[in-house]
């Protein structure tokens, strides 16, 4: 008779079984995915956010405007939003990830008037259609604030990205060139080069060598009319800052180290049609001549920049 001196415990039995229950539950839950990207309109909602991130980010936009003459299509979608083609924040393509103010100011007025537009000039409007919030922040401060849908899907899909906001060019006004002369209590700025009116400007004064403080004079800020008359202007149409803080009065000093910003709505120089901007103060610290706010050979526009956050949300309830 033959024996047989093999044998199998309880523990050996749930060691088997439980190997067998795990593999088996891996591949019911990994195989199916693994079919995913070549069932129709499959797509992964990760690569929607990061797509739209960076059409956002890097790409300035266009239009099919002719306003700017030569051949159709120009970036400045922002002013010509009648003949939209494509949504982008950046200034430019040759600066990623600098967006401008003003067409982010734009992309707020469009949600708030037609968010399915918006929706279909980012490419999310297709065979399946997708949702998004944008939100842009600098210095803390949300700079889009526009009624978004609500992300009731629980798969969304967010992406963050480091930002450099472009608020606008400036005219700085250094008063402290050794190539100038400052005797002068009045700073005019010529505007007769500036052909567009339709946003507002900004004059940035810096490196004032006085030791003590000054200040603005009464009715600092006045415009000339064409006829050559100057009107002073009321406060709601400018607004001046100092080091950064809003002024709401001209009772104030300001001395070596301060940065004096004076802002001039575009209201104000464009009906009736302004041909310069004189800022007053109570000592001689300006420059002794006219200052083109386009053209100066010495006093130049520039750039203001600040950092800030774009963040990316994406969903569809496709994905639900």
């Amino acid at each position: 008779m033959l024996g047989d001196d093999r044998g199998q415990s309880n523990l050996d039995f749930l060691f088997g079984i439980s190997v067998f229950l795990l593999t088996f539950l891996y591949a019911v839950t990994f195989i199916p995915g693994m079919f995913t990207p070549y069932q129709p309109g499959a797509i992964d909602l990760s690569a929607v956010a990061y797509r739209t991130s960076a059409m956002l980010a890097e790409d300035p936009g266009w239009c099919n405007s002719t306003a700017a003459g030569g051949l159709p299509g120009n970036s400045s979608w922002e002013d010509h939003q009648d003949c939209l083609l494509r949504i982008g924040l950046a200034g430019d393509r040759g600066h990623p990830n600098i967006l401008s103010l003003n067409k982010i100011k734009a992309l707020e007025s469009l949600v708030a008037s037609d968010y399915t537009l918006v929706r279909e000039k980012m490419g999310l409007n297709g065979s399946i259609i997708y949702d998004i919030n944008v939100a842009v922040e600098m210095n803390g401060t949300s700079l889009i604030n526009a009624p978004w849908p609500s992300a009731s899907s629980q798969n969304i899909e967010s992406i963050e990205r480091v930002v450099l906001i472009d608020t606008g060019k400036e005219l700085f006004v250094d008063c402290n060139n050794p190539g100038e002369q400052y005797n002068s209590n009045m700073l005019n700025v010529t505007l007769n080069n500036l052909t567009s009116r339709d946003r507002d400007i900004t004059i940035r004064i810096y490196n004032l060598t006085a030791a003590y403080p000054i200040g603005l004079a009464q009715d600092p800020i006045r415009v000339v009319s064409l006829s050559g008359n100057a009107i002073s202007l009321p406060p709601d149409d400018y607004i001046i800052k100092l080091n950064g803080e809003v002024k709401n009065s001209t009772d104030f000093g300001f001395m070596k180290g301060d940065v004096l910003e004076i802002t001039i709505l575009n209201t104000a120089i464009s009906d009736p049609i302004i041909s310069a901007v004189n800022i007053w103060a109570n000592s001689s610290c300006m420059p002794g001549r006219p200052v083109d706010y386009v053209y100066d050979p010495v006093f130049k526009q520039k750039s203001v920049c600040y950092p800030g956050i774009m963040r990316v949300e994406v969903w569809s309830y496709a994905f639900s």
